[in-house]
């Protein structure tokens, strides 16, 4: 009595699982990367809004710096100090 052994199939199944692993492989990348996307963006939102928020007070520190500069501040300045406008004044000469 002949037995017949049916064909294996492990080239098949071996293909099948490689396939099935790279699947899984790629697609837990691509949930590594999305996330790290995803924290990229969060982070330039914060950076922006920290930058907005350094303008507004560069904004304030600029105006400040003009209004200490302007001429009828340093007028006052002068007049408070007791300093004296001096209209010729003599620079050293070789």
């Amino acid at each position: 009595m002949t037995y017949i052994q049916p064909k294996t199939k492990t080239a098949k199944n071996s293909w099948l699982i490689f396939i099935i692993f790279i699947f899984i492989l790629l697609a837990a990348a691509n949930i590594f990367v999305y996330n790290r996307v995803v924290n990229l963006q969060h982070l330039i939102i914060n950076q922006r809004q920290i930058l907005n928020e350094l303008r507004v007070a560069n904004a304030d520190l600029k105006n400040e710096i003009y209004q200490s500069l302007d001429l009828n501040n340093l007028n006052k300045v002068i007049e408070e100090w007791g300093l004296i406008k001096i209209t010729n004044p003599d620079y050293l000469g070789v």
